[in-house]
């Protein structure tokens, strides 16, 4: 009788090395999820801030006001846009508890699309990248939540997802998804579809494989683009109809033909550029990355990490080929604004976030351990070092950890990376939204209309949002009016403007950033809004005034628009000179007075 065969010692070893290495690969998924949880958790506590409540404004004045965009409100973004915030408020609410939900759960849907976009690159990489991308996007701080760029990221990981993730679904209908999924991105920014081609590209040799000949792709190639076009045509004509059913496609033409080039020669810090001065503009500000060079790193190597895994199959390899593809392609995507901005950068952060991931991914048996473990520590290396510990838990990075803070960080985990939640402390703009809200809610009355002169950073159309109250004006905005002055199209939206105004007569006028420049430099800009000015001193007198903000209000015409317990006015002609202490109602302390003049100021760098 035989004696029965022992499995060899080196299989064993290797078999047990696998398991192992998938036990560990799970104990490190399990408290990366649970730091995400613990990090999500804290940013409840943020406020919403920047770009947002602006957007959230305008949504909700089609919401609650039946306001239809270029017409009833002036703004220089697509209908998308508008459509999107209008739903978060319908379905969430305007206040900061509701934009957090509404956050939270797109966030959510956007890890559902990338673990679809990548679960046939293996369980660990389609884990992993959601949750890295989360926390890198909440990393970002307070002004990135909910920006255009991460609404627009969530079609653009559904029509990724619906041709890497759906290979059973002939090639065509896989092309028709994601050209519909990208076109919706499209009607919130046109150049989110930078990547539909590469996804056509993509479907194109997982549909012909590797042996067809050229002809046959090239046939294929014009079918499948083609039938991405039909996909993407369909929000595109929705768009237009909309536009045509509400009687505003003149408007809009108005505004994407006459205002648009001239908004997009302005630079990220509010300047104008000369046009001979923008190529090196561009390339300089290209080449800097927006001080996100270590994640284009840690997503290069995980690109090298997939397309150089032997262990993937051929579907896979195209899997990872379209990633690194994408990220190359939304690398160059600031560029088309022009402008640099920090959300900007968003779509490169998410496809370099997906790419980093795949250095967990499985690997051939045969792999040395070098090309398995350098990968992975590049990654953590560069990872670990984008956040910040705090010291009195922690210690710094490598620093003076000690054994005793172990349980602690396993315990609540975003003690360790607390620039992702410290901004929950920090009131919107210091505070003036919180000023300016209460003063509205207990002044303005039923019938009443205010008009801000504010761009992003003043916080008046932030505190206007809070307390739900009318504009007196299409113009949300009050950059418009200082750059190309000797525009004829400028000049018209200033009589407009003037106009508007005239007509509107609102109970109240709030000038933000009342010591900083909305438009800076010399060329192709000014500082003064004169007719403007003149308007207000004319018909509105001082209010109220602080460092950041002054408050106008209407002058009455009949001794009954008086009322008994309103406060004392100032004269618009008695203002305070420069650096006298102006005495301040209601906050019982005195702040400096501010330059005699509105017609400038500028918002602090998007």
């Amino acid at each position: 009788m035989a004696e029965p065969q022992t499995p060899e010692p080196r299989e064993w070893s290797a078999s047990a090395a696998r398991g192992a290495g998938a036990v560990l690969a799970a104990a490190f998924l399990l408290w990366v999820s649970w730091l995400l949880f613990d990090v999500l958790r804290h940013s409840l506590d943020w406020s919403v801030s920047h770009d947002t409540p602006l957007l959230l404004y305008m949504g909700y004045l089609m919401e609650a006001r039946g306001f239809i965009p270029y017409r009833d409100f002036f703004d220089m973004n697509l209908l998308g846009s508008y459509l999107s915030y209008q739903a978060i408020g319908h379905f969430f609410g305007f206040e900061d508890a509701g934009v957090h939900l509404a956050d939270v759960s797109l966030l959510c849907a956007l890890m559902v699309c990338t673990a679809a976009m990548l679960w046939r690159l293996g369980w660990r990489t389609a884990w992993l990248a959601p949750m890295l991308f989360s926390l890198v996007y909440l990393r970002e701080g307070i002004d990135m939540t909910l920006q255009r760029e991460f609404l627009g990221l969530l079609p653009i990981a559904l029509g990724t997802a619906c041709a890497t993730g759906l290979p059973w679904l002939p090639a065509g209908w896989r092309a028709w998804l994601a050209g519909l999924a990208y076109g919706c991105a499209v009607t919130i920014k046109p150049q989110l579809a930078l990547g539909l081609p590469l996804v056509v590209l993509y479907l194109v040799s997982d549909q012909e494989g590797p042996d067809a000949p050229l002809s046959q792709r090239i046939r294929s190639m014009i079918v499948l683009a083609i039938t991405s076009g039909m996909g993407m045509a369909l929000p595109l004509l929705a768009f237009v109809g909309y536009l045509v059913y509400h009687g505003v496609f003149q408007d809009f033409v108005h505004a994407a033909f006459g205002y648009l080039p001239l908004y997009t020669q302005m630079t990220g810090d509010h300047r104008i550029l000369p046009p001979e001065a923008r190529p090196a503009y561009l390339y300089s500000k290209f080449m800097l990355m927006g001080g996100r060079w270590s994640f284009v790193l840690m997503g290069y190597v995980g690109f090298a990490a997939g397309l150089g895994n032997r262990a993937h199959n051929p579907g896979q390899r195209r899997v990872a080929a379209l990633i690194a593809a994408l990220g190359l392609a939304y690398t160059i995507y600031p560029v088309f604004s022009g402008q640099f901005w920090y959300y900007h950068y968003l779509p490169m952060l998410f496809f370099m976030s997906v790419g980093a991931a795949q250095v967990l991914g499985p690997w051939d048996k045969e792999a040395p351990w070098a090309q398995r473990l350098v990968p992975l520590f590049i990654v953590a290396l560069i990872w670990v070092q984008l956040f910040q510990p705090e010291s009195r838990s922690l210690g710094p990075v490598f620093g003076r950890a000690t054994p005793w803070s172990i349980p602690n960080l396993l315990k609540q985990p975003s003690i360790g990376f607390a620039p992702l939640y410290k901004h929950g402390n920090q009131r919107a703009k210091g505070g003036v939204v919180d000023e300016l809200a209460a003063f509205l809610e207990k002044n303005v009355e039923p019938g009443d209309t205010v008009q801000p002169l504010d761009w992003a950073g003043g916080g008046v159309i932030h505190a206007m949002l809070r307390a739900k109250v009318k504009i007196a004006t299409p113009f949300i905005y009050y950059f418009h009016f200082f750059h190309h002055p000797d525009s004829d199209y400028i000049k018209e939206l200033k009589q407009t403007f003037l106009k508007d105004l005239e007509e509107a007569r609102p109970r109240f006028i709030i000038r933000g950033m009342v010591n900083q420049q909305f438009m800076r430099g010399t060329y192709q800009v000014t500082q003064k809004f004169p007719e403007a000015e003149a308007w207000v001193d004319q018909h509105y007198d001082v209010l109220q005034q602080r460092r950041n903000y002054i408050i106008y209000e209407r002058k009455p015409d009949t001794p009954e628009e008086v009322r008994p317990d309103a406060p004392k006015r100032v004269p618009a002609t008695a203002r305070p000179r420069k650096n006298r202490p102006l005495d301040v109602r209601e906050s019982g302390r005195a702040l400096p007075a501010v330059p005699e003049h509105h017609g400038a100021g500028t918002p602090p760098d998007a």
